[in-house]
């Protein structure tokens, strides 16, 4: 069945994602929150189409739990796929180049004001550990630029579904913390939202000629505000799964989420109950 046939992201979560694997992802956001609280003060970097869900997920609802990352310490990147519009009109999809991933990188700390001796940590989802190469790479590249602490930190959410899948080279040493400049800390989690729109933002370009203006850094980022409310619930509700007993909070969550499709809502509990309960 294709992601197309379920428009919301709670549909997505319920209807075509295995509860193992959901809650396998959940309790992984828990080892993604120690490590970003170990790490207090550190410069949080976000590639916006990979690590989202699992931050949301280990961030948590700031008004059942501490953020696990002050808000002024979270860097968004806007790397990844994006939307443009092809020269017929027509809609398209593709990757930055290179070049423009690097400028993405320094526009963004440079925004941020991430200066001297402030120090990064990055997530990012592995596959075959190409793409988070090439950003580990302009990380570094920024900070030595810019005489931040290095080690740079990396937490590497590995996809449980890809571990026979041969790894580049260069993330081979990341994993293996044989990379100058560099410490990674790996976290072995089904991917759940790798590639599916509807559980992440949208990244859109703006100007007139991508291939050619892409560098500028033209892109305008597109919210999912629903998506982020569902995983920051679960990721609270698996570190106290005593809230899920809570009706008036559930209906604050879920009410908008289910639209008044009854059918959807009433899943919602033992939905519910196949990810909080071990076992289930």
């Amino acid at each position: 069945m294709s992601e197309g046939l379920h428009k919301s992201a709670l549909e997505m979560l319920m209807l075509q994602t295995p509860p193992q694997d959901a809650r396998s992802f959940f309790m992984g956001s828990l080892s993604i929150r120690e490590v970003l609280q170990a790490r207090e003060g550190t410069t949080v970097l976000l590639p916006l189409r990979g690590a989202m869900p699992m931050f949301w997920a280990a961030d948590g609802l700031s008004e059942i739990e501490r953020p696990a990352v002050w808000e002024g310490k979270k860097v968004e990147l806007p790397l990844g796929t994006y939307h443009y519009t092809g020269e017929d009109g027509s809609p398209r999809l593709r990757s930055p180049s290179r070049r423009a991933k690097r400028q993405i990188i320094d526009k963004a700390l440079t925004d941020a004001l991430v200066v001297e001796d402030a120090e990064l940590t990055l997530i990012d989802e592995i596959q075959g550990g190409g793409t988070v190469t090439h950003l580990v790479r302009g990380c570094l590249n920024y900070a030595l630029a810019h005489d931040l602490k290095l080690p740079m930190h990396l937490i590497a959410a590995e996809d449980l579904y890809a571990a026979d899948r041969k790894k580049t080279g260069g993330y081979q040493r990341m994993s293996s913390n044989q990379y100058e400049g560099l410490v990674t800390n790996i976290v072995k989690i089904p991917l759940i939202g790798c590639d599916r729109d509807v559980l992440l933002d949208r990244v859109v370009f703006e100007g007139e000629h991508h291939l050619t203006d892409e560098a500028l850094n033209l892109f305008s980022v597109h919210r999912n505000v629903e998506a982020e409310l569902l995983f920051r619930s679960l990721g609270s509700m698996v570190r106290d799964p005593s809230i899920a007993e809570d009706d008036a909070f559930l209906r604050k969550v879920f009410d908008p989420l289910t639209a008044g499709n009854i059918v959807t809502s009433n899943r919602v509990e033992p939905w519910l109950a196949s990810i909080l309960t071990p076992g289930k």
